[in-house]
Parts: structure tokens; sequence; C-alpha cells
């Protein structure tokens, strides 16, 4: 969607006046779906508001959906950059998963009333709206990404078998975090803070227990469910 930059006389790119208006129009369609909800918003409501023609609008924006996805790849980015600071701190790997955790509830901070709205399309695996679906392949594998990212370089140790898995496992773990804290009434969410901190380390235990030679009936039949539901890794 963005267009051709000039460079800027400090040497910095300079975006152009497509991209600033991409951006303005994408801050005014999410306040639109946030008022009137995702379902209740048309184009033409969204041309509308912008004081576009529909065609106008379309050269930016091709769908509803469209608007979010950008949203959603601006707040990857955001997050992506305070993980790969945070991993560049410490080696510690429960450190690493709970700061990311935290990390990406921030970036959501602001658009949490939007994010209410959007919950009952993202849940839907049809939709193009849900992190489950093919549109949202790019940002989900990108996220799994990060979170091999967060493995590598870490104090971390599990059965080998496991670690192939363990990307998607944690992608799946900030999933239900992310769902709980949209639905988390507590002032300031503080019942999803504590859940991050009492969790957290425990799910680290948990894994980590798989290196010892005790836990074999507890691995293999984790690995053959993990076989069941998710496609085989596709690095060793």
């Amino acid at each position: 969607m963005s267009r051709t930059a000039q460079p800027a006389q400090d040497g910095a790119p300079r975006r152009s006046k497509a991209d600033l208006t991409s951006e303005k129009l994408l801050g005014l369609c999410l306040s639109q779906f946030s008022k009137k909800g995702f379902d209740g918003t048309t184009m033409r409501d969204l041309a509308k508001a912008a004081g576009l023609s529909p065609g106008a609008f379309y050269y930016h924006f091709r769908s509803k959906e469209a608007v979010v996805q950008v949203f959603y790849e601006k707040s990857f980015l955001e997050f992506a950059d305070r993980c790969r600071n945070l991993f560049a701190g410490t080696n510690s790997f429960e450190a690493r998963l709970e700061g990311a955790l935290r990390a990406r509830l921030e970036t959501f901070e602001s658009s949490r009333e939007l994010l209410i709205v959007l919950s009952r399309a993202a849940v839907d695996p049809r939709s193009e709206l849900s992190p489950f679906g093919e549109a949202s392949t790019e940002i989900r594998e990108a996220t799994i990404g990060l979170f091999q990212e967060m493995l590598d370089g870490s104090d971390f140790k599990s059965d080998k078998r496991l670690l192939p898995y363990l990307p998607t496992l944690l992608w799946m773990y900030l999933m239900g975090i992310i769902f709980f804290w949209v639905f988390d009434e507590s002032p300031r969410q503080k019942r999803t803070g504590d859940l991050i901190r009492l969790l957290t380390p425990q799910l680290v235990r948990l894994i980590r227990f798989t290196r010892f030679p005790l836990t074999g009936s507890v691995i293999n039949p984790l690995l053959q469910t993990l076989g069941l539901i998710m496609p085989a890794p596709k690095r060793a």
C-alpha cells in the first residue's frame, strides 16, 4: 500500500502524500469501527466520514478487512522492535517470554476498545480478521518467527522433539493471553498482568521438565497430540 518515498533533506525517507493520507484514513476508519462496530460500518460510511468518494477511498483501502490488516501490520512492527530490544538485553527465556507478552499488550493498549469490537469476527475462522485464518498468514508466521528468535540464543532447554513445535505453541499462548485481556474488566486489566506473572514461569518449568527421562510417559502422548493438531514442523 505504500507509495514511493522521496528522501528528505536530512537524509531520512520522506513519506509520500498518499502514505500520509492512508495513515490519516487508517485512524479515521478505526475510530468509526470503535463507534459503530465493524459489522455496522460500511465502506460507504468510511468514505463519507473521510469526505471522499467511494472510488477515491478504494484507492487507499480495498475493503474494511484490509483496513484492519494494516492496523495489525503496524502494531506487529512495533511489537517486533520491542521484542528484539528485549532479546538483546537478556538470554533468560522466561524473562523474554514474559516481556514479549507484556509488550504485545502494550502495543494494543490504546486500541483495546477497537479489539473488543473486532473480537467477534476474530474468533470466526472464516473471517479475514481471524488470526487463525488465511488472510492473517503473513502476520501469524512473522509472529511465530519472532518466537523462534526468542528461543534462539536463550537459556531455554526442553526435549529436542518438542523444540520444532514450540514457536507455534508460544504463539497460541499469546493468543490466549490477548483474548483474556480483551475481556478483562478489572482496573487497568490487572488480572491479565497477574495471569502473565503467575502462569508464565509455571509454563516454562513444565516444558523444561520434558528433558528428564521419567517424563517419557507424558512427552510421547503430547507429541502424538501435537501431530494431530499442528502441521509437521519444518525445523528439526
